[in-house]
């Protein structure tokens, strides 16, 4: 008796556990749809795996500026040399 109950408590948890992952695993919304200039700003962009280009491949990007007429930003996660931050902005 007491394996059975243990044998369901065990389905029980890993049906639970199932459901959660599949629930944390879901595509995210594009939340940027629609407001490219306006909600790009101020914000993080990190490169996905589908991305094409090569020169982001595994990129964050912290943007400093996005408008009709461009954006640009900072790459955060890669070491390029070291210099003053002046030089940089």
């Amino acid at each position: 008796m007491r394996k059975r109950i243990l044998l369901f408590l065990f389905i029980i948890l890993q049906i639970l556990l199932f459901h959660h992952v599949f629930t944390l695993a879901k595509t995210p919304e594009n939340y940027l749809k629609g407001k490219f200039y306006s909600s790009v700003k101020n914000n993080f962009l990190i490169a996905t795996e589908k991305m094409k280009d090569n020169r982001f491949s595994k990129t964050v990007i912290v943007m400093l500026e996005s408008d009709e007429n461009g954006a640009w930003g900072l790459v955060i996660n890669k070491r390029l040399g070291t210099m003053p931050i002046a030089l940089l902005i």
